[in-house]
């Protein structure tokens, strides 16, 4: 009997797993990871091999991955093994105009010369690379994307490439009808993001009188439409203060997630704040026990994501002690690479063309000269052979073993196998001049040697307690 793929599925592979189904017709399908054995029954599956119907080939009808047939399967449905790691989404900065002029921008102009936008040709080329690479999810940010000219251009083009549009990041100051009207074409609708530093403190956060108000009108808009919304707020020492009880009354208001970061020391940062606006490391890692403590205790409902460690997602059901985490760690072995979670399953795309990271490698590395090679930029190269060979790869080919062998006091370090070395933009803050793996910044290694890990789970531990006593009052 002859058989075939189904014209919506595609064989797939990546340098970590090589053996996948893809569903084209679904733009926020999950490869579905194979068996080798499975896999290449499943290859014979072209309408040209006479097979027995086994149990397998039967579940593979039943599930309906294949039909039979002797018509050739399409050029797109034949196997395509990628020579790099899987990237799920793409972070793309399609403009650095912004109409604010927030002091912590990592991405202004004080961090070196900035290109203008990606144009709408460049866009439908960069998009036109992400798909042949695999990407099919892409998050827009900027600068201040709703100010890109070709906006409706890019998200129509987004929409008809059945490229899904995981997440929007903005001020919210341009958000309207018609806007969310384009975005809301989109199934599931994307996360908008919108920056919010706190009641009182966010017009000088964002250098602009009425900024709170106008901000304050777009999440009620996009709660109305029905858009999930993420909140990004940083904390310094000029927001810590109203930010718990902003955090809480956003949350009631808005039925958000939060995202809370600490405001790295961006050169603009630097020129720009007072000594009152500092907040050293550890009141950071206070503030966001005492929030995530809050969130469970009060019941929430929110997910939290504090910049921590990896892995810090938090709801207020979230396991708190990750002793296993780190166990599990150690048995991956001391050849695994020295990852970030995000790092490694997205790419940024600077508007000048840059593949880098994060977005927080924009304006830091131009500042230092750092991934600024024509060989890690779109422009220059195609993304396939970027992600293949390039120096955007260079914070992720050092592995455990080169961390133990360069750093002496990572080798009796109880939490090696969870910090990794650490976070390498916040190298890049620190050290100014490379992200090399021996070069840790202080905030992991404070956040973790410091007692603040076992402050903070003992913490979320409490308020789980809290939240059971005041449950059994309420009784």
């Amino acid at each position: 009997m002859y058989y075939r793929l189904k014209d919506q599925y595609a064989l797939r592979g990546w340098q970590e797993k090589h053996f996948c189904l893809l569903d084209l017709s679904d733009p926020y399908a999950i490869p579905l990871r194979m068996s080798a054995s499975d896999f290449f029954v499943l290859s014979d599956c072209d309408g040209s091999h006479d097979l027995e119907e086994t149990a397998l080939i039967r579940s593979f009808l039943d599930r309906g991955i294949i039909e039979p047939g002797t018509a050739p399967l399409r050029d797109e449905q034949d196997y395509i093994a990628y020579p790099f790691v899987q990237r799920s989404s793409a972070r793309i900065s399609i403009t650095n105009r912004c109409n604010c002029r927030c002091p912590h921008c990592y991405a202004a102009d004080e961090n070196g010369a900035l290109a203008d936008e990606i144009s709408f040709p460049a866009f439908g080329d960069i998009i036109g690379q992400l798909k042949e690479t695999g990407i099919r999810r892409v998050r827009l940010t900027g600068g201040e994307p709703l100010l890109h000219p070709d906006l409706e251009n890019i998200l129509r083009l987004l929409y008809n490439e059945q490229m899904r549009l995981e997440l929007l990041y903005t001020n919210g100051i341009l958000l309207n009808k018609h806007i969310l009207g384009l975005l809301g074409r989109f199934e599931p609708k994307p996360i908008v993001r919108v920056s919010f530093d706190g009641f009182g403190v966010h017009d000088w956060m964002r250098g602009r009188n009425g900024a709170e108000h106008e901000t304050l009108n777009a999440l009620s808009l996009l709660k109305e439409n029905g858009f999930p919304i993420e909140i990004a707020m940083s904390i310094n020492g000029r927001t810590i203060n109203s930010a718990l009880d902003s955090c809480r009354q956003l949350v009631r208001s808005y039925d958000c997630d939060l995202y809370i970061f600490y405001t790295s020391p961006s050169p603009r940062w630097l020129a720009a704040a007072t000594e009152k606006d500092l907040l050293s490391l550890g009141e950071y890692f206070d503030f966001c026990r005492d929030l995530c403590a809050a969130s469970i205790a009060e019941n929430w409902g929110c997910f939290i994501k504090p910049f921590l460690h990896p892995g810090n997602r938090f709801k207020e059901s979230a396991q708190t002690d990750e002793a296993p985490l780190n166990e599990a760690a150690k048995k991956a072995g001391r050849h695994t690479l020295l990852d970030c979670p995000q790092a490694c399953a997205m790419i940024h795309i600077a508007n000048d063309g840059r593949v880098l990271p994060c977005s927080g490698f924009e304006g830091a590395s131009r500042a230092e000269d750092f991934l600024t090679d024509d060989d890690s930029n779109i422009y220059k190269r195609r993304l396939k052979d970027i992600l293949t060979d390039s120096s955007y790869l260079e914070p992720f080919r050092a592995t455990m073993d080169d961390l133990l062998t360069m750093e002496d006091s990572c080798r009796s370090c109880r939490w090696l196998y969870l910090c990794k070395g650490g976070c390498r933009l916040l190298s890049l803050d620190q050290f100014r001049d490379d992200i090399r793996y021996d070069r840790k910044s202080d905030y992991q290694c404070l956040f973790y040697r410091g007692g603040y890990y076992e402050k903070y789970t003992h913490a979320m531990k409490e308020a789980t307690l809290e939240k059971q006593r005041r449950s059994d009052e309420n009784a």
